[in-house]
């Protein structure tokens, strides 16, 4: 499904050509590109991959020095796109068979894309509603998540109250075909839906298992359509709805009103516990193929290839959707290969507090235990005082080296803890995240902390997601590395 498309640019083409002169077909998308202001520009066209929530490239071109470009697309089903100009991007819902042409003004701040042609209602209805969703999104200069309760739902009802205007206003909508409608309206939906379901789970702490704040989060996530037209329509909104609902229905479950030392000792197992309750609800089966899929996934994003994942691999792929996710599930699955057991471990560098740069190579030839952490983070700062009861246990042991990996941006606020932390010893550097996240984090698949990571005293990878302190497994494994010296 992510395979990538690439069109030749058909040079000279007159701004007189209209999609009558095609040959109409129905496994197709004709798409016709004006844009004067955009000469030479990059032209793309992409999808979502509903799994990761990623851009999939299906066609991409340039604008000629007529400001024409023009291409097709293969298409089975109705799919929300994203078409993108050089700067200027749009949404569109496109159908096979559509033929669309697009005039592109980057002038007109507002709304700079028009469309005409087969199927040009939808995306300049779905134009019409971006417009009115930036209005609301950051209004006065403040964000809808940044927002007290009141002034959130206010907002969100505002908002909610001009998708409906803008529904009754819109003189093509009824025109429309009856699926192409209900896809338009689950989208305003679906946005105010994953807002609210975003907000509340921002302000609930999951390890409370009563009260209001639970109980509002569970009728927003009630709420999510278990459909799986929304699915093939690729539809980004659906996508984190039910990541919002499989967090909330097949994982927190597990864990919720649990002790932290009880959930880390189900760390292991929580995958596949999660799996099982998926495969016991009686989902649309698109829904629980997919739902089982996310679930592997959020496997593989946080702790990378192991038996489990192994094991969840196989049985999913007995299902008749597999296929659908196959290409996702087995490029996340390749990345992870450089961090297998026995592999070498990748170097990385970073900065003491007193300056100093220091890399991983520097200690071959210990049994280095890396954390990976950061002040702001709290589980991180729950797992410091037992780190410090394991390192007094090898504070004599010169072959064994405890790296701390900090990827604070505020790099005061890490030396302030240190300074804090008296007995927090070990080896410190600082890795700050970025933009790109590079080195560090990409080359380790660091989605979240805390990370530990356990490499052995040939530079050799034993555990890219190696215990926590708190399991207690620890210091029985640098123990047993240490005896093969």
């Amino acid at each position: 499904m992510k395979q990538k498309i690439l069109y030749n640019l058909i040079v000279g083409f007159s701004l007189t050509l209209t999609f009558s002169q095609f040959i109409s077909n129905p496994g197709k998308v004709l798409i016709s590109i004006h844009a004067v202001t955009e000469k030479g520009q990059p032209v793309k066209v992409t999808t979502t991959d509903m799994l990761t929530r990623e851009p999939i490239i299906i066609a991409e071109t340039y604008v000629d020095t007529n400001g024409m470009a023009s291409f097709e697309i293969p298409l089975k089903n109705v799919v929300f796109a994203s078409l993108q100009i050089g700067e200027q991007r749009s949404t569109l819902l496109v159908s096979p068979g559509d033929q669309l042409q697009v005039a592109l003004d980057s002038k007109n701040a507002s709304t700079p894309f028009h469309y005409t042609g087969k199927g040009a209602e939808a995306s300049n209805y779905l134009t019409q509603s971006g417009m009115i969703y930036r209005q609301y999104e950051r209004r006065g200069g403040v964000p809808l998540t940044a927002l007290d309760p009141e002034a959130f739902f206010g907002r969100l009802d505002s908002l909610q109250r001009s998708y409906t205007d803008l529904t009754n206003q819109f003189k093509a909508f009824e025109a429309l075909p009856g699926p192409i409608q209900r896809l338009l309206e689950e989208r305003n939906r679906l946005q105010l839906l994953t807002y609210q379901i975003n907000y509340s789970m921002a302000k609930f702490n999951p390890k409370d298992s009563t009260g209001k704040s639970l109980a509002d989060l569970k009728s927003y996530i009630s709420k999510v359509p278990l459909d799986s037209s929304l699915l093939e329509a690729q539809l980004p909104e659906y996508a984190m709805a039910l990541l919002f609902y499989l967090q909330v229905e097949s994982q927190w479950p597990l864990v919720m009103g649990k002790a932290r030392e009880e959930v880390v000792a189900l760390r292991d197992k929580l995958p596949l516990l999660s799996d099982q309750l998926i495969q016991n609800q009686s989902y649309p089966a698109a829904i629980k193929t997919f739902l089982r899929a996310k679930n592997i996934e959020t496997l593989l994003t946080r702790q990378g290839v192991n038996a489990v994942a192994d094991s969840l691999m196989v049985s999913l792929k007995k299902e008749p959707g597999y296929d659908t996710y196959a290409p996702s599930l087995e490029k996340k699955y390749r990345k992870w290969q450089p961090l297998a057991t026995g592999q070498m471990a990748p170097n990385f560098s970073g900065t003491t507090p007193e300056g100093k740069v220091i890399s991983l190579s520097d200690l071959k030839g210990k049994v280095v235990y890396i954390d990976v952490w950061a002040t702001w983070c709290q589980p991180c700062l729950e797992e410091l005082p037992i780190a410090k009861v394991l390192q007094k246990q090898f504070e004599t042991n010169n072959q064994v080296a405890f790296m701390y990996v900090s990827v604070d941006k505020n790099e005061s606020a890490w030396r302030k803890r240190l300074t804090k932390e008296k007995e927090f010893m070990g080896l410190h550097i600082n890795q700050p995240t970025t933009e790109t996240g590079e080195p560090f984090l990409n080359t380790y698949q660091l989605y979240s902390i805390p990370r530990y990571i356990l490499v052995d005293q040939e530079g050799k990878l034993v555990n890219v997601n190696a215990p926590a302190p708190s399991s207690g497994k620890v210091g029985d494994e640098l123990i047993r590395l240490l005896k093969k010296l």
